[in-house]
């Protein structure tokens, strides 16, 4: 079987093994750890994602696939089998999440106030079992978290890492900028709660919170005019310094750019969970998860529509989000305006609404 894009002959050899068994994609991805395949199981009709990794006679390379089939959880990828190639490669073979990841699902901003809540804690679910084992992932964003059958599923594990006894911080991973905490670049240092502080960051994104992953987006007028005046690759090298001190300042998540719907108390979770200084965020990712269920037993279900925000529920509101809001509510089967509610801006108006239902 031959592929488009030129592979070593190691892969190429374990490609054509493989095939036995396998139907196998004819164009992989390439990232910075290898090259990932999509195959189909030719009698159980499984699909299922093959990694290359590049290991060149380093034991500790293997980390990945070792974690992975260490760690059970419904919240992890599922890994059915590893094997050397040569000296150099090697591959190991996970479900494949047919769901797409959460880079995917965010622009749609289909999400609810409980289904965000259940994603998340999905996530921090997985993270309940990697640090008890002293494992840290490095490198939660929203590409490396999939869907399966609705739920979440950490996948990418390139940047794991086990944290040694007695020590509670390693070297902080290189991978996604925007998404190192700011221990990871004032001191290069990274701990448990530097996987707090990215599931946090994801938490932030999925209640419609600004994070641009165009370098240019996050300068000001300033840093721009200098930024477009510099050569490439001196302009990204710039960009850089002036995201990491946005990192370094814990400013990264503008909680003001959250969806109106989002409640206080979620706010506040993320403000805890991305706070500049590691000593004051959740000390675990189960006192993470644990917050967030105390949430999703008091809190409102909205869900934005279009330019609506909707109440779910045996309750129905509609606030429209718009420089003059409007309060609909459901009657029957029609959506009547309510002018019984005041507030100046929609956020106001929705937590006029909350007030009305919860007296």
């Amino acid at each position: 079987m031959s592929f488009p894009l030129k592979l070593p002959a190691e892969i190429q050899k374990a490609l054509n093994a493989l095939e036995a068994n396998y139907t196998l994609s004819l164009n992989p991805t390439q990232g910075a750890n290898g090259y990932v395949f999509r195959g189909q199981n030719k009698i159980t009709n499984t699909v299922v994602a093959i990694k290359f990794y590049f290991w060149d006679g380093d034991q500790r390379k293997h980390l990945e696939p070792q974690a992975i089939a260490q760690l059970k959880s419904p919240h992890i990828l599922e890994i059915f089998d590893a094997a050397r190639c040569g000296d150099e490669w090697a591959y190991f073979v996970t479900r494949y999440c047919t769901g797409g990841d959460l880079d995917n699902l965010i622009p749609q901003n289909k999400l609810s106030t409980y289904d965000i809540i259940r994603l998340v804690s999905g996530i921090l679910s997985a993270l309940t079992c990697l640090h008890p084992e002293r494992y840290i992932h490095r490198d939660l964003k929203p590409a490396n978290i999939y869907l399966q059958s609705g739920r979440t599923v950490i996948g990418d594990f390139g940047s794991i890492t086990r944290l040694p006894d007695n020590q509670d911080v390693v070297a902080a991973s290189k991978h996604a900028m925007i998404y190192r905490p700011p221990e990871s670049v004032t001191t290069n240092e990274y701990g448990v709660r530097g996987d707090i502080y990215q599931a946090g960051l994801v938490l932030y994104q999925l209640c419609g919170g600004f994070l641009p992953y165009d370098e240019v987006l996050w300068l000001n007028k300033q840093q721009r005019q200098q930024y477009e005046a510099l050569p490439y690759p001196d302009n990204t090298i710039f960009a850089d310094q002036c995201i990491c001190e946005v990192i370094a300042n814990g400013d990264v998540a503008q909680i003001s750019s959250t969806h109106s719907w989002i409640s206080d108390a979620l706010r506040s979770v993320i403000r805890k969970a991305c706070a500049a200084d590691p000593a004051t965020r959740f000390a675990s990712a189960s006192a993470f998860q644990a917050k967030l269920q105390n949430i999703r037993a008091s809190c409102f279900d909205w869900k934005q529509v279009g330019d609506v925000a909707e109440l779910l529920g045996s309750t129905s509101y509609r606030v429209t989000l718009t420089k003059s809001p409007t309060v609909y509510k459901r009657r029957s089967s029609d959506w009547r305006k309510d002018n019984s509610l005041s507030g100046g801006n929609a956020r106001q108006l929705i937590k006029a609404i909350e007030r009305t239902l919860r007296a």
